[in-house]
């Protein structure tokens, strides 16, 4: 759900990492058992009905509060909801709130979280997540200009109950209600700061488990443990230093060092730390794929499609990374029906073949009347996105003859632009959940999604979405959506490529902290320091 660092606005991930330069200062840090000293790879943003990065989804989760939260399996838990009931119909939730404070004192309502929905789908503020809010009645009537605010389906039936009204059934509502966009804001305080909300430690108003207490911008932010916060006693850490670096070098060197009590890396640092024994490898619920542009004629071809995808040894491609293979839209881990992890089932559809993909390629240029196909292939300038373009490059290459690839790598923002404008041939690109549920891959890909950007457009794939999309019965939405998936890997418009990974490097002294798997944040609630 890596929002602008690795995932802008609705979770577009170019190959990338993280700079290399680094001006960071870092705090002076304490030993004390009740304090951390941890770091961020960029400066924050508090607003939670604006914030899109990583850093600042970080820093919200641990002094702020929504309704639910994820544990570190992904599973909704209830955070400020005591108890909760769903109409017969599944589409009003009525929520009774637990009894809980800001910061201030004053009690936190169920008139804040109407107060903060409507100024997530309000044109006027431009929340770049304010389509999360379209599963919510009038939500994507009033983002587009259409109805006014106070028509989006919530309110407050008094200060501890809060009724949403869904325009139709939505299985994942309560994991969208985990997501940053739907904390709560107090009307009064936010309108009174204005713009400078979210961006000083005292125009910024907390919920959660943590406050912020000073804010030195983009060097230092400490936290201090929040006393009206409403499960303050399972909060055993008084202090947290976070140190501002965004130079994963620096930021390794100080964990060595032990000035930092945990560190996430990219693959950059992969051969540096794999042979640690303090080191866990965690995949991030993040896909990776080649994407094929459908107005290039020897793209067009099925067989020549099917040709690169079956040529592509995945996990050579992700040799030496934290990345592990992936061979299905839905990565691993992020939707499960009894027990059965979606991305399972389809794996292998579109598996190495050498042999059956050069018999492709052979069938595609005779139907195409050509010998010779050249095709640009468009990468990020960085260092990890260039590695596996020049991966892409040689295996295929060396497996279908007289195949030419140019890799092009340019600016991410750039990279962008030319998917908007559909300005490739084969494009690698990245998608991270907004959600815990398989549709938030699967809809990239209809004839009508704005993200589709492949000229694709296949009336069987858009009617099993369409499909589940209206299905009560878990079960039979599965299957919808199983299907949907088989259907894009037959039509091989997208190939996939591999699973993002981070390394986790954490002392022996740290426990009770995890890192949400879909969100990529890092909850210290429960943390212990010995």
């Amino acid at each position: 759900m890596k929002k602008l660092v690795s995932i802008v606005c609705a979770s577009l991930i170019s190959l990338s990492i993280l700079p290399i330069q680094s001006n960071a200062v870092v705090q002076k840090k304490s030993p004390a058992k009740d304090v951390l000293n941890l770091a961020l790879s960029s400066e924050v943003y508090l607003d939670s009905t604006i914030a899109t990065d990583d850093a600042s989804f970080d820093v919200l989760d641990d002094v702020m509060e929504g309704l639910f939260f994820l544990d570190s399996k992904n599973e909704v838990k209830p955070g400020l909801v005591a108890n909760y009931k769903v109409s017969s119909d599944l589409k009003t939730y009525t929520f009774s709130l637990r009894k809980s404070r800001w910061s201030d004192g004053a009690q936190v309502t169920a008139h804040d979280f109407v107060y903060a929905w409507r100024k997530v789908v309000n044109p006027r503020t431009a929340a770049a997540y304010s389509f999360l809010m379209s599963s919510i009645k009038n939500g994507d009537d009033i983002i587009n200009g259409i109805l006014p605010v106070d028509k989006l389906g919530v309110k407050a039936i008094d200060n501890q109950t809060l009724q949403v009204q869904l325009e139709n059934p939505t299985p994942y509502f309560l994991s969208l209600l985990a997501f940053p966009t739907f904390y709560p804001q107090k009307e009064s305080f936010s309108k009174k700061h204005s713009d400078d909300y979210g961006v000083t430690a005292t125009k910024t108003l907390f919920n959660g488990p943590f406050i912020v207490k000073t804010w030195n911008y983009n060097k230092s932010i400490k936290l201090v443990k929040n006393s009206y916060y409403w499960d303050q006693k399972a909060v055993k850490i008084k202090e947290v230093n976070l140190s501002i670096i965004p130079n994963e070098n620096t930021m390794y060197s100080m964990y060595s060092k032990g000035k930092l009590d945990r560190i996430i890396l990219g693959s950059t640092l992969y051969s540096t730390a794999k042979n640690r024994k303090d080191l866990k490898q965690q995949l991030e619920q993040t896909s990776f794929y080649l994407k094929t542009n459908l107005k290039n004629k020897a793209l067009n071809n099925l067989d020549i499609r099917k040709a690169i995808a079956l040529t592509l040894d995945k996990s050579k491609l992700s040799e030496g990374t934290f990345n592990s293979a992936l061979n299905t839209i839905v990565p691993k881990g992020l939707s499960y029906n009894k027990g059965i992890d979606f991305s399972s089932i389809n794996q292998s559809i579109l598996l190495k073949d050498s042999q059956k993909a050069k018999e492709y390629w052979q069938k595609g240029k005779s139907q195409l009347n050509s010998d010779t196909i050249k095709l640009n292939l468009l990468v990020s300038d960085t260092s990890l996105s260039i590695l596996y373009g020049k991966r892409i490059k040689q295996q295929l290459e060396s497996n279908l003859e007289n195949l030419v690839i140019n890799v092009k790598a340019v600016p991410f923002s750039q990279l962008l632009d030319k998917d908007y404008m559909k300005d490739y041939d084969l494009i690698t690109f990245g998608w991270g959940p907004d959600y815990v549920d398989s549709s938030t891959f699967l809809n990239l890909f209809t004839s009508n999604s704005g993200f589709n950007s492949t000229g694709y457009s296949n009336s069987t794939y858009d009617n099993y979405i369409d499909l589940a999309n209206k299905e009560t019965d878990l079960d039979v939405r599965w299957t919808y959506f199983l299907n949907a998936e088989k259907q894009l890997l037959d039509d091989t418009v997208i190939i996939p490529l591999y699973q993002r990974g981070i390394g986790v490097l954490q002392s022996s002294k740290l426990k009770g902290i995890y890192t949400v798997p879909f969100m990529n944040t890092t909850t210290l609630k429960w943390a212990v320091k010995s």
